[in-house]
């Protein structure tokens, strides 16, 4: 039942990350320049699952995509917050050099600590801190200084909500994972942890999705 209802919302999530693609493609000019630069992170995502869904029914090792998508993941994600805090002077000068030297890290993790054919738990846990700091930041830069009535401050809002709730609870999954395959436990007895997740996932995309309609169903000059 767990593994079916895993399934199941991995399918769904699929379907979201497709109509997410397509919005931003084909309304493309209606999007703020802020939202549009979520093309990155949606596309690599989308490439990522198309890839190891192949893989997987070829019965081939998948693991290595795990690498590449999570520095991809930190890429694209700090591209976007780049771009709603480029005024803010520490953003211009130090954002970029934190996020080039954390993808050093994430590289050679993969070389010297956690090879490409398994599972890279450091990485993935790195970066999900990295994304829920982004993501606690944007709230608390803007505490105050949006209006939620208006389309991009709402997009946005919902945008940084579903980032936070995903990358907590899947920050909390891996962890935990990770101490009970240590203690022994078979990965089919933790099929409850990875349904939890592809949830999550849905829950990510769908209000991506949401926040996308709602910009791109608007004439907005907003950047």
């Amino acid at each position: 039942m767990i593994k079916e209802l895993a399934i199941v919302a991995g399918q769904v999530y699929l379907v979201l990350l497709i109509l997410n693609n397509l919005i931003v493609i084909f309304r493309h000019q209606q999007l703020p320049v802020k939202i549009r630069t979520l093309i990155f992170y949606l596309t690599i995502s989308l490439a990522t699952d198309l890839s190891s869904r192949y893989l997987f029914n070829q019965a081939s090792n998948n693991l290595y995509l795990l690498h590449i998508y999570t520095l991809l993941e930190l890429l694209a994600w700090s591209y976007f917050f780049y771009r709603f805090f480029i005024h803010e002077q520490w953003v211009q000068h130090k954002l970029p050099w934190l996020v080039g030297g954390v993808a050093l890290l994430l590289i050679s993790n993969s070389i010297f600590l956690e090879p490409i054919t398994g599972f890279n738990s450091n990485a993935k846990t790195l970066v999900q801190l990295i994304l829920i700091s982004y993501a606690i930041y944007y709230f608390f830069s803007s505490f105050g200084k949006i209006d939620l009535r208006q389309p991009l401050p709402l997009a946005a809002t919902l945008i940084n909500f579903a980032i936070l709730l995903y990358y907590s609870g899947s920050l909390f999954i891996f962890m935990f994972s990770k101490l009970l395959t240590n203690q022994g436990v078979a990965s089919n007895l933790q099929y409850g942890f990875w349904a939890i997740n592809a949830l999550l996932l849905v829950i990510l995309h769908g209000l991506i999705l949401i926040s996308l309609w709602m910009v791109a169903s608007r004439k907005t000059t907003s950047s």
